[in-house]
């Protein structure tokens, strides 16, 4: 006699048959490595049921087969199968990343393993998640396939998104579960620069150090229509370079990218070093 149940949940079986009141029962199991807390009674029952949750560690139905052995009295019955389908139930562990802003995130499970079960067909629904900082973007989702939005923060500093996901499976409703998907939204981190000291062959360009860059990158071009060098490297911590080699008056647009940080953006600034003083004779 076929039961089915969830893979975590107590089975019970109820003889569709005329019975004699009173009658009892005991059981022995056919091991299924794929099912665990499987129990033999090898006491009278008076129905026949587990008494322990049936854990199922695959993300497919497996079946557990019970030999069972009836008794009215001092009468043994002849003993038939109960054969116990057991369904899988999502096991999915929480999940974190950071991303950038105006970018969007997938925290799709895939695999799956000792710390994860995804069953075919297995869906996810979250209501609105818990922001911080007016971060835009996230939304509510039914029975999706994927857990995937584009977000946004309008802060300079670090925000997050928290949703509570609870996965489904479209063979058995029933049997779902629900984890934590937390989405650091990091903004664009861009030097600020300013003109520094210049005489008439050089030109300073001064920043604020980025915390956590681990190094800077630069290029520098002479005129708008210059050509540009080849990207430098200056060290964690420098907030100065000084461009030397120059002509008085020369317009100098140079680049400045952080290194080592995950939302990094270039910034450009245009500067003139000084220009040669011009000496009046008037003798």
């Amino acid at each position: 006699f076929p039961v089915t149940i969830h893979a975590v949940s107590q089975s019970r079986y109820t003889s569709p048959d005329v019975v004699p009141s009173g009658t009892t029962y005991t059981w022995t199991f056919s091991d299924n490595t794929s099912v665990t807390s499987e129990a033999n009674s090898t006491t009278d029952e008076s129905s026949i049921k587990s008494y322990t949750n049936l854990l199922n560690g695959t993300n497919t139905v497996q079946t557990v087969e019970y030999t069972v052995t009836p008794k009215s009295g001092t009468c043994i019955g002849s003993n038939f199968k109960v054969t116990v389908k057991v369904n899988p139930v999502p096991k999915i562990p929480d999940f974190s990343k950071n991303i950038c802003t105006g970018s969007s995130f997938d925290a799709t499970p895939v695999g799956n393993g000792t710390t994860k079960i995804i069953p075919a067909g297995t869906n996810y629904t979250w209501v609105l998640p818990s922001i911080t900082g007016g971060v835009t973007g996230s939304s509510a989702e039914t029975n999706s396939t994927t857990i995937s939005q584009t977000l946004t923060n309008p802060t300079t500093t670090n925000q997050t998104v928290t949703y509570s996901v609870k996965a489904n499976t479209n063979s058995t409703p029933n049997c779902s579960s629900t984890f934590k998907v937390e989405i650091t939204i990091e903004p664009k981190i861009q030097p600020n620069i300013t003109c520094g000291t210049s005489n008439s062959t050089t030109l300073e360009f001064t920043w604020d150090n980025i915390t956590n860059a681990t190094s800077y990158d630069f290029e520098y071009k002479i005129g708008a229509n210059g050509t540009a060098t080849a990207t430098q490297s200056l060290a964690a911590g420098t907030t100065s370079k000084t461009i030397t080699g120059l002509t008085a008056g020369n317009k100098v647009y140079f680049t400045l990218t952080p290194v080592g940080i995950l939302c990094p953006l270039p910034a450009t600034k245009l500067c003139s070093n000084c220009s040669q003083p011009t000496i009046v004779n008037n003798n």
